[in-house]
């Protein structure tokens, strides 16, 4: 069994300053995706680590925010299935990004 993470930072930053931040301390590529749901223009890894996403978007979902107990936060990121999270967690500590919330679980070994 594997373990996968997803970890959720907060940011005043705007998407592309924070987009930068990311493509430098994890060396994503970050492409433009547009979505009423996730506030307009968002962002997503192409490629990356692994089964890892990761996500940049307003902190505003369907016109409310997307995370209430952080009003002020205008960008949330998302790194989603994640094996190596203290790696991200270190990498991103060293930005404008502020960790909220971390969720582990274990998945079945895909057969390999």
């Amino acid at each position: 069994m594997a373990n996968f993470t997803d970890l959720i930072f907060v940011s005043n930053g705007d998407l592309q300053s924070v987009a930068a931040e990311l493509t430098s301390a994890l060396g994503v590529t970050l492409e433009r995706h547009e979505s009423w749901y996730r506030g307009g223009d968002y962002l997503l890894s192409t490629g990356g680590f692994g089964e890892e996403r990761t996500s940049v978007q307003r902190n505003a979902e369907m016109d409310e925010l997307a995370e209430p107990d952080y009003p002020d936060a205008l960008t949330l990121v998302r790194v989603e299935g994640t094996s190596r999270p203290e790696e991200i967690e270190h990498r991103l500590g060293q930005t404008s990004l502020t960790l909220i919330r971390r969720s582990t679980w274990d998945e079945p070994d895909r057969g390999k």
